[in-house]
C-alpha cells in the first residue's frame, strides 16, 4: 500500500511539474529558415505570392493526400485568400496581409482551435541568386498553445525546409524555359485597339493586367471583337528604369478611338518571330533575337511586340506559357 500511495505521489508531482513548466514556456515562437534559388526574382516572388502556386511545392499538400485546398476570389496579392481542409491535419485559412513586389510577403494563418500565425517571406538578390527567407511567428500564444509550440517547434521547421527545397526546385525548373528557331515571315498590316502607358519594372505586370481589363471592357461595349490574341508593342525597353509600352488586341479593321483607347497598326512587312514556352517575364526570348540579329546582319525597323498565346487566368503552370516575339526587320 505504501509503495502504490508513494508511486501516486510520485505521478502527482510529476503532473504538477509539466503543469507548472507551461507557465515558463515562452508565449512567442519564431521558426526560420533560408536558402538561395538560382532563378529571376520575379518567378520566385510569383510562385509565393500566388495561392494557386503553392499546390506545385507546398511541404504540407505533399506529405497529406487529404489536404483540399479551396480559393476565394482573389488568389494573389493583398487580400488574397485561401482554405484547406484535411482528414489528418484539420482545416485553417491564409491571408496575403502584406505584399511587396520580389522584396517582402506577409500573411496571417488561422488554424482554428490550435491557435494562429504569421507567415514572413523575405526576398533578396544575393550573387546571381534570390535569398530567400520563410519566417514563422507565433505570437501571444495561449498555455496549451505553448506545449503545442514546445512539442512541434522541430517538426514544422523540418517542414519549413521541405518546402524551401521544393519552392528551390520548381523555381529553377521554371528558369529554364525554351524557344524555337527564329523564322522569318512576311506579315500583313494589322489594325489595332490599344492603351499607351509607361511603368517602372517591378510594377509592370499589374499595370498591364489592369489595361488588358479595361481594354476588354471597351471593346464588349463597342461590340467589336478581337481578331488575335492580347499582346504588348514595347517603344522604350528598359529594364532598370521606365518603360513605355502599350497593350492592345488586333480587331477586323481600322475604326475611331476615344481619350485614352488608340487604334494604331501593327506594321506589315518583313519580321524576325520566336515563339516561347514559360514564364512571361523570361529574356531568353530577347536575347536569342538580338544575338539573331547580329549574327545575320539584321538592322531592326521599328517597335518590336510580344503576343501571349496563353491566358495565365486558365493555365497556371508557368512553363506550358507560350509566347511570340516580334521584331520588325528591313
Amino acid at each position: 500500500m505504501k509503495t502504490l500511495l508513494k508511486l501516486l505521489y510520485i505521478i502527482l508531482v510529476l503532473v504538477i511539474l509539466v503543469l507548472l513548466a507551461g507557465l515558463f514556456l515562452p508565449k512567442n515562437a519564431y521558426i526560420e529558415s533560408s536558402i538561395k534559388i538560382g532563378s529571376f526574382s520575379e518567378i520566385v516572388f510569383g510562385q509565393v505570392n500566388d495561392f494557386k502556386n503553392w499546390e506545385y511545392w507546398s511541404p504540407w499538400l505533399q506529405a497529406d493526400s487529404t489536404m483540399v485546398f479551396h480559393y476565394g476570389d482573389q488568389t494573389a496579392g493583398i487580400g488574397a485568400y485561401c482554405s484547406w481542409t484535411s482528414e489528418n491535419s484539420g482545416s485553417g485559412n491564409q491571408t496575403i496581409k502584406e505584399s511587396i513586389p520580389n522584396k517582402l510577403i506577409l500573411t496571417y494563418i488561422d488554424f482554428g482551435d490550435q491557435g494562429d500565425a504569421n507567415s514572413l517571406w523575405k526576398f533578396e538578390e544575393a550573387e546571381q541568386n534570390i535569398s530567400v527567407t520563410w519566417r514563422f511567428e507565433s505570437l501571444g500564444m495561449g498555455y496549451m498553445e505553448r506545449y503545442f509550440m514546445f512539442l512541434f517547434k522541430n517538426s514544422i521547421k523540418k517542414d519549413i525546409n521541405k518546402g524551401l527545397k521544393n519552392l528551390k526546385k520548381r523555381c529553377e525548373e521554371l528558369r529554364l524555359s525554351r524557344v524555337s528557331d527564329v523564322e522569318i515571315l512576311t506579315l500583313e498590316v494589322q489594325p489595332v485597339m490599344v492603351i499607351i502607358d509607361s511603368s517602372n519594372r517591378e510594377d509592370m505586370g499589374e499595370k498591364m493586367g489592369e489595361i488588358f481589363d479595361r481594354l476588354t471592357s471597351y471593346l464588349e461595349r463597342r461590340e467589336l471583337s478581337p481578331a488575335g490574341a492580347a499582346f504588348t508593342i514595347y517603344y522604350i525597353r528598359d529594364p532598370d528604369g521606365q518603360t513605355k509600352f502599350a497593350c492592345g488586341f488586333p480587331i477586323e479593321k481600322r475604326t475611331w478611338g476615344w481619350k485614352q483607347y488608340s487604334c494604331l497598326e501593327l506594321p506589315g512587312g518583313k519580321v524576325a518571330m520566336i515563339t516561347h514556352w514559360g514564364w512571361y517575364g523570361s529574356k531568353k526570348p530577347w536575347i536569342v533575337l538580338d544575338q539573331y540579329l547580329k549574327d545575320h546582319n539584321l538592322q531592326i525597323s521599328g517597335e518590336p511586340w510580344e503576343v501571349y498565346l496563353s491566358d495565365p487566368e486558365i493555365e497556371p503552370d508557368t512553363s506550358k506559357w507560350k509566347l511570340q516575339v516580334y521584331y520588325p526587320i528591313q
